[in-house]
């Protein structure tokens, strides 16, 4: 399941850029001292095709490392990459009935993240649910999670209760 924050165009727009960058410095820094050495040892010439670096090449070689475990160090926020709260772990909490008015019911939620994906369950005693999309908004200074879910009844759970969608 997929998570979407808002800004994407800004943050794709600021890896490119960096990645542009990074491509920029690995042909004209790094290949200038790097090439000539793998050429003694391979004892042929590297043909111009490889030596250029592809910026898209390292734009998704930057975005799977960002997206994995970087996203969430203040750090990028510095450099205009988005920083998504760390939600990941074991919560407990309390819910309020939208079908039962002033029923409040404990729950048990697990979340596991990354940049681009999301899964959330909650438990009661009544039910389960497992998210199928969710958002984050980010308007600092606060977070906003909104998710749409699939939640089932348990099988202690009163008759009257069907498997629901919201």
């Amino acid at each position: 399941m997929h998570i979407f924050y808002n800004n994407l165009t800004k943050n794709t727009r600021v890896l490119l850029f960096y990645s542009a960058c990074l491509s920029l410095i690995i042909y004209f820094r790094i290949y200038p001292i790097v090439l000539p050495w793998i050429e003694s040892i391979i004892k042929t010439t590297i043909p111009n095709w490889i030596k250029i670096p592809s910026y898209l090449a390292l734009y998704h070689l930057i975005v799977g490392i960002y997206e994995k475990s970087l996203w969430k160090y203040a750090f990028f926020k510095a450099i205009g990459l988005p920083v998504i709260p760390d939600l990941n772990g074991k919560w407990t909490g309390k819910v309020n009935s939208s079908y039962d008015t002033n029923t409040t019911y404990s729950v048990d939620v697990e979340i596991r993240h990354n940049l681009s994906k999301f899964m959330m369950i909650l438990k009661t005693n009544r039910s389960a649910s497992e998210t199928n999309c969710a958002i984050i908004t980010i308007q600092e200074p606060y977070s906003k999670l909104q998710y749409n879910f699939v939640s089932r009844p348990s099988s202690g759970a009163e008759f009257s209760m069907n498997i629901h969608r919201s």
